[in-house]
């Protein structure tokens, strides 16, 4: 079988449970140890995307998305080209920037809040989840559409659980500055 391919560093021929653990450690798990050790507590604020997506939604979503493509043949569509996954690194890097200033801009985070470190690694880090999280939704797709099985179905659930509470923060969440973070 020829594997999916993604830019350099191929967390996908990983054994599914460890792609989770990775997901989880290098997104949620950073953010809350900068926050004990630079900013002196943990704390979780109001973004049910960062309380339940991040530690749930995505980690379970990419360990689902990693059978998928260990499993299926995926090797000559063209998400599998470079341009692609240039992209979709280079659309999360932007959807970053715009997510930081439109949430200074509404009153969300304040010039403080936007320079404490978890909140500038959040914004580091992005970019690549989302690549993560797009780059490996099309060879989803495309097996759900051909071979459908329960781990697209479980990957699916997963991906819209994590997007539903993206969904809720932005559109239907707290809007106002919290004063204590």
């Amino acid at each position: 079988m020829e594997e999916f391919s993604s830019l350099g560093f191929d967390i996908w021929s990983w054994n599914p449970f460890l792609v989770a653990i990775y997901i989880f450690v290098i997104d949620f798990g950073v953010i809350m140890v900068l926050r004990r050790a630079f900013e002196g507590r943990w704390y979780l604020r109001r973004w049910w995307s960062f309380r339940l997506g991040d530690t749930v939604g995505l980690p379970v979503y990419a360990g689902f998305a990693a059978v998928i493509v260990q499993n299926h043949n995926t090797a000559d569509r063209f998400y599998n080209e470079v341009w692609w996954h240039l992209s979709i690194l280079g659309l999360g890097v932007v959807l970053a920037i715009l997510q930081e200033f439109n949430a200074f801009r509404s009153g969300s985070l304040s010039s403080r809040q936007i320079r404490k470190p978890s909140q500038l690694y959040h914004t580091a880090i992005f970019g690549p989840m989302f690549y993560y999280a797009a780059s490996v939704f099309f060879p989803v797709m495309d097996v759900t559409l051909h071979d459908p099985g329960r781990d697209t179905l479980r990957a699916l659930v997963f991906l819209l659980f994590y997007l539903g509470t993206y969904v809720y923060d932005t559109f239907y969440g707290e809007q106002e500055p919290e004063t204590d973070f």
